[in-house]
């Protein structure tokens, strides 16, 4: 007798079950400036922002963050179109205070180190409190 592979997506279901699950349970929405952020929130313990990939939904890192919230509180917002640094600013920064973050460890993943290398999300932050 053949066992499954657990690697392998069960025969008749979509791939992205997983992630659509993920998104409907842990998801979250919250509308600034007329745009629409979807995010998700899991977990507890230290704070954690985690900036996704290239492929802009957080929901595709789903085992990732599952693991991650099993000792963090976990952020990890969609990327919806937005024109300019400030307008992702504003958007990253309304979803941690609607969740009452005040301070949080950064995480990335893909083109979000674009973001974070050499610390510019975290200088500009500096300058807009400044």
């Amino acid at each position: 007798m053949t066992r499954p592979d657990p690697d392998r997506q069960p025969e008749g279901t979509s791939v992205l079950s997983g992630p659509r699950h993920f998104a409907a349970t842990d998801g979250r929405e919250l509308t600034v400036g007329g745009v629409r952020w979807r995010y998700t929130r899991l977990g507890s313990g230290p704070p954690v922002l985690r900036l996704t990939g290239g492929l802009r939904r957080a929901a595709l890192g789903f085992a990732f963050l599952e693991q991650l919230a099993a000792h963090n509180t976990v952020g990890a917002p969609d990327y919806p179109p937005v024109r300019s640094f400030a307008d992702l600013d504003t958007g990253l920064s309304a979803i941690l205070r609607a969740e009452g973050i005040d301070r949080c460890d950064l995480g990335q993943a893909g083109h979000a180190a674009v973001l974070l290398e050499p610390g510019a999300y975290m200088q500009w932050v500096e300058q807009a409190l400044a």
